[in-house]
């Protein structure tokens, strides 16, 4: 039992982001949250050449919702993603840069979604340790449009 528990709490140790690597994206998170806030939501984001958090190979890139309005900033991983991507792992690194706040989410569920302020933060990945070809990881920051104040329709 006592070795059982030594091995489990090593492996938890070896999955959490190392000092300079939690900098960086909590850096990269308050960069995006920032540009969340623009007058055009993530415009100084929109052609990064690369990614804005770390451990994403692609670049990370603005998706506008034409039926809302509502602009999402995506960064995904689809193949191969290392473990610091897991949503186990990702996901309270997160909450934690950010000060999040946890929403509910379905049991069972492969995805984390997060408040801060007027933003909706969604971390999820896709398969598990023993199938890491196939692992796949996003993070997401939506900012929805504003909502026309009560009495004043919007013509």
């Amino acid at each position: 039992m006592g070795a059982m528990r030594k091995t489990l709490w090593a492996a938890a140790i070896a999955a959490l982001p190392a000092p300079a690597a939690a900098q960086e994206l909590c850096a990269g998170l308050n960069r995006i949250v920032a540009a969340a806030h623009e007058p055009v939501p993530f415009a100084s984001l929109e052609n990064a050449p690369e990614s804005v958090l770390p451990d994403f190979e692609r670049p990370c890139r603005v998706h506008v919702t034409y039926a809302t309005g509502a602009r999402t900033f995506l960064c995904s991983q689809y193949q191969f993603a290392p473990r610091s991507l897991a949503m186990e792992t990702l996901g309270p690194a997160v909450r934690d840069c950010l000060g999040a706040e946890t929403l509910p989410s379905r049991p069972f569920s492969a995805v984390l979604r997060y408040r801060v302020r007027d933003l909706i933060v969604t971390v999820s990945s896709h398969c598990e340790e023993r199938c890491h070809v196939g692992r796949s990881a996003t993070v997401s920051v939506e900012r929805r449009p504003e909502e026309a104040p009560a009495g004043n329709p919007q013509q």
